[in-house]
């Protein structure tokens, strides 16, 4: 029977570099005795290019890390200007218009100032939306399971869509960076749903066991 093996290891050449090579070896039956056939190939080039590639990878996970880092504080940033300024800004447009509301006596009018007032709360509503969807507070202060809890049920409230999920408690097994990572997959794919999918119903699970954590 031809039985082929194949490997890799290092040699050294007559001056002791270190040489990484393929072995690529075959035992067989020759004129009835066994006899065994060895190829050997250097594969420095390889090597060196497959260094390369892990280098080149781990620069992009870097960089992307890098990236989201960037994303996430720029997040905080406009949430931020969103709640303090733009948010405050449009309180006080309400209670003009509302002071002006109460001053106004013709029925038509009021009915036009009332309906100027019902947008503003939909604008204000709007931006707190936004304000929390850029940087959830639940997320900084009572970990990635309640914030995922909560957005689900948010989801439901505003999609229609019946929501089933079984979120484990995993906050304390994982680091701040890794919670803000599976809370935006979950936001990214829950809009995806709301957009594009046409569902009716979104089941989502986030189970613990000894060795890993399943997010489905």
């Amino acid at each position: 029977a031809d039985n082929a093996l194949l490997f890799e290891t290092v040699i050294k050449d007559k001056n002791g570099k270190r040489i990484p090579v393929e072995v690529h070896s075959h035992h067989f039956q020759l004129s009835g005795r066994p006899t065994i056939l060895s190829i050997i190939r250097d594969i420095t080039v390889r090597k060196q290019n497959e260094i390369k590639l892990l280098e080149s990878e781990q620069q992009l996970r870097e960089l992307a890390a890098q990236l989201f880092n960037i994303q996430e504080i720029e997040r905080s940033r406009i949430s931020k200007e969103l709640h303090d300024e733009l948010g405050q800004a449009m309180m006080l447009l309400k209670f003009q218009v509302s002071a002006i509301h109460e001053k106004l006596t013709d029925p038509a009018t009021r009915k036009e100032s009332s309906a100027v007032l019902e947008n503003i709360d939909a604008a204000i509503e709007n931006i707190r939306r936004l304000a929390k969807d850029l940087s959830p507070t639940v997320l900084e202060g009572l970990g990635v399971s309640a914030a995922i809890r909560f957005l689900l049920e948010e989801f439901g409230k505003s999609s229609n869509i019946a929501v089933t999920a079984d979120i484990d408690e995993v906050s304390d097994l994982l680091a701040p960076k890794v919670q803000r990572h599976i809370y935006r997959i979950f936001q990214e794919a829950l809009t995806n749903i709301g957009r594009h999918a046409q569902a009716r119903q979104v089941k989502a699970m986030i189970k613990r066991s000894e060795q890993c954590i399943a997010v489905l």
